[in-house]
């Protein structure tokens, strides 16, 4: 059985604390879309494109770090399919 931490979407910092919002969510989101995307869990690299930067941003250690709402993540996403 896996533990937590290896699940494309734990977020471990906020994992059973009563300090978990919804970025939280935004870090679940950013961190399974990048591995359905690579097949590999993100490892702190640098972004290879503006749409791992937007999963790497998601998945950020320290939620002050994240986006704050998933509306930002989807305003972000429309601007990316419309470049």
């Amino acid at each position: 059985m896996s533990q937590p931490r290896c699940l494309p979407g734990y977020s471990p910092v906020e994992a059973g604390t009563i300090g978990c919002d919804e970025r939280s969510d935004i870090y679940s989101f950013g961190r399974t879309c990048y591995v359905l995307r690579h097949g590999r869990f993100p490892t702190g690299e640098k972004s290879g494109d503006a749409l791992d930067a937007l999963f790497l941003h998601c998945c950020q250690e320290e939620k002050e770090q994240r986006f704050c709402s998933m509306q930002a993540v989807m305003k972000e996403l429309v601007r990316l399919c419309e470049e």
